[in-house]
């Protein structure tokens, strides 16, 4: 069963600026961002070719991913507005089939 995002701006993106997110591999990422964050960090072929399918942007491996493609994601996310559960850890869709997602522990 699939539910809406129906969650604060807090859910979605943390209270500092990107510039100053820091993300630690130990640590469950709390917002939808922070998990895209991580997940580039964590695996950032497979994160690449999310990108690539989702925004049909082609980033080098390499080079970093641009705050911009961060907010068109995020932007995204708000569109597909779907999640797997309303439990921690949601799961939130990143398309609009669910072939992708991220877990946010909030």
């Amino acid at each position: 069963m699939a539910y809406d995002l129906s969650f604060s701006n807090g859910f979605f993106t943390p209270s500092e600026d990107f510039e100053d997110i820091r993300i630690v591999r130990q640590e469950d990422p709390r917002t939808v961002l922070t998990a895209l964050m991580k997940w580039e960090i964590e695996n950032p072929v497979d994160f690449r070719e999310m990108i690539l399918t989702v925004l049909g942007y082609d980033i080098e491996p390499g080079e970093p991913v641009s705050q911009t493609v961060y907010w068109e994601l995020l932007d995204h996310i708000r569109e597909v507005n779907t999640c797997s559960n309303l439990n921690v850890p949601v799961e939130v869709w990143i398309d609009k089939d669910g072939d992708y997602a991220v877990n946010v522990y909030d």
